[in-house]
């Protein structure tokens, strides 16, 4: 049997590199995982993913003779249905088997709010790290959470000092309920990793690595304005950066990545060490997105540890409910920016659920397919994972239309938004030049006239931005599950059919028609709970691009995406960066 490495997590005082001679170290990288724990079937392959596969992968490469350091930028837990109803769900005790070295904090580590999420962590066996939050005085949570860290990783040339860094969510405020965020202040990243450096430096890291889970565009800024920073290992966009970015600087090799969504895959680096006069030189030898398919085996112990879990969701969720004639779409890239089938019935059955004129349920709150065939109660909790109710809201047609221009503004500024809103039948939603143009079963909205709504409560309290929710005549709290109202519809409709309705009409562009995004030092504005950034502090895809391609003079990257339809927030072809001296980054054997 393989012995489990664990890097000594400690922290640890100034004092001279122990690194001897070149040496060799591995990084595995993952992150927003939403508790898949285990294999699952999806759109583009069937048995994906699971950390049984990540552990077998990681013993092969310890038995190679490799030191390995694994580590995550967030998002582990909540997103299937094991997580919903154990709440402990083995993930932090598998991730302590696997010998993480750290983890930062994504948005959906909040969903359960602050002490939920201090006792789902308070096994673990790695740091928690988020620079950028201001957590609860005196609350556990603040007392686990560490802004970073200093850890000595083994190489093959001797120990060396890493200082880790984890920077959070800046729209945490606007991703979950703020109810659940009482005493947390979010700052700008950009300032906190500025303010923070220094710190870091006097401890005598021999390179510093950043946990990031910021999306892509605040990423990529990142790595432009800190090239003293070796690594940027990144989360929350669940893009699939293949193949991984590495750039050459004044210090050595830079690498920036994603890992994708779902533990589907992993970014690997290997990393040559190099002692030098100014401490120690970091070079990218091999690099690749390594994906968990079924070419790679399963290790024995955590397979069946996570099947007892599986095995009693199972006893409850296994009734079949419906069929699907084909595929209903919740794939990230769709969902979250055009009509689905899988969105309109989502709608439709809020807006039956509660007898309601529209039914909004907004696209981030979607988090998978349904496959042909079978429907079951435990297939519409896997697509309705987080335990929203339902709320009936009365506003006015004044309020809709702001709600829809908070939309446009939502979209614009952000890749992969998740309150683009699925609508329910009847309803109908056109993004124009003159605003927004609704209408309900033919007849534009009235802005004086009053309407019902059918949403999550997550949304009737403002989230994802769209603080016009928040400004109805009545709302009315039900108990009503929003999974519970979509188990409900698909029974009374038997069979789901694969088409789609066009509820919602974009007929502007979205990109780069919002005016300069923000700087990539960041705006400097912080948030706090009740008080959410607006959206243009993050950096509009739109324009980041075709500002790059501008700085570049026609040189781009390409980053790839898995076959079988794109999962990736920024699609397959040449992406443009601020990068000079980019480096092609040799395959990983």
């Amino acid at each position: 049997m393989v012995a489990v490495l664990v890097a000594a997590m400690v922290w640890l005082p100034p004092a001279a590199s122990g690194l001897e001679r070149p040496g060799e170290l591995t990084i595995l990288h993952t992150s927003d995982y939403h508790a898949h724990a285990e294999p699952f079937d999806h759109a583009s392959g069937t048995n994906i993913g699971g950390y049984a596969r990540l552990q077998s992968y990681r013993d092969g490469l310890v038995a190679r003779g490799r030191k390995v350091l694994l580590l995550s930028s967030g998002d582990t837990i909540q997103g299937t249905l094991p997580y919903r109803l154990f709440k402990k769900f083995p993930e932090i005790e598998v991730m302590n088997r696997l010998g993480f070295a750290a983890m930062a904090l994504g948005n959906h580590e909040f969903d359960g709010g602050t002490e939920v999420l201090a006792e789902a962590f308070a096994g673990c066996a790695f740091p928690i790290l988020a620079a950028n939050l201001r957590l609860p005085a005196g609350s556990s949570l603040n007392r686990l959470v560490k802004p970073w860290t200093m850890l000595e990783a083994d190489t093959t040339g001797g120990p060396v000092r890493i200082a880790l860094i984890g920077l959070t969510d800046e729209m945490l405020i606007d991703a979950v309920p703020r109810g659940l965020l009482e005493g947390v202040t979010v700052h700008d990243a950009f300032t906190t990793l500025r303010h923070l450096l220094p710190e870091v430096r006097r401890a005598k890291p021999d390179l510093i690595l950043v946990l990031a889970h910021l999306g892509w565009p605040r990423e990529v800024g990142l790595a432009d304005t800190f090239p003293e920073v070796a690594g940027i290992l990144g989360g929350h966009t669940h893009l699939f950066t293949d193949p991984p970015i590495v750039r050459e600087t004044p210090h050595g090799h830079q690498f920036l990545s994603e890992p994708g969504e779902y533990g589907r895959a992993l970014t690997r680096y290997d990393l040559r060490l190099t002692p030098a006069s100014s401490g120690v030189r970091v070079e990218v030898a091999a690099a690749a997105l390594v994906y968990m398919d079924s070419r790679v085996p399963e290790a024995a112990g955590i397979k069946e540890k996570l099947a007892a879990y599986r095995a009693e969701c199972d006893k409850t969720n296994a009734a079949v409910v419906g069929a699907a004639t084909a595929l209903l779409d919740g794939d990230r890239p769709q969902i979250r920016s055009r009509d689905t089938n899988l969105g309109n019935l989502v709608a439709d059955s809020f807006a039956t659920a509660l007898g309601a004129d529209i039914g909004l349920v907004n696209g981030g709150g979607i988090r998978g397919s349904i496959l042909p065939g079978e429907i079951t109660v435990g297939d519409c909790l896997d697509v309705l994972p987080f335990e929203n109710y339902l709320v009936k809201l009365q506003m006015t047609g004044e309020s809709l239309y702001r709600l829809y221009e908070q939309v446009e503004e939502g979209m614009r500024f952000f890749p992969g938004y998740g309150g683009f809103l699925h609508v329910s039948k009847g309803f109908a939603a056109r993004f124009t030049r003159d605003g927004p143009r609704l209408s309900l079963h033919g007849r534009a909205i009235d802005p004086t006239g009053i309407y019902t709504v059918s949403t999550v409560d997550f949304l009737a309290n403002g989230g994802n931005g769209l603080e016009a929710l928040t400004r109805c005549v009545a709302s009315e709290a039900t108990r009503t599950l929003a999974a519970d109202a979509l188990v409900e519809l698909v029974k009374n409709r038997k069979t789901i059919g694969a088409e789609t309705e066009t509820r919602t009409r974009v007929e502007i562009a979205l990109s780069g028609e919002a005016g300069p995004a923000p700087t990539a030092a960041g705006s400097g504005h912080e948030a706090a709970a009740g008080h959410g950034m607006s959206w243009s502090d993050l950096l509009d895809p739109g324009a980041l691009l075709a500002d790059l391609a501008a700085w570049l003079g026609g040189r781009a990257l390409a980053v790839g995406v898995i076959g079988g339809g794109s999962h990736s927030m920024i699609e397959a072809g040449a992406i443009p960066l601020p990068f000079d001296r980019l480096v092609p980054a040799a395959p990983v054997d």
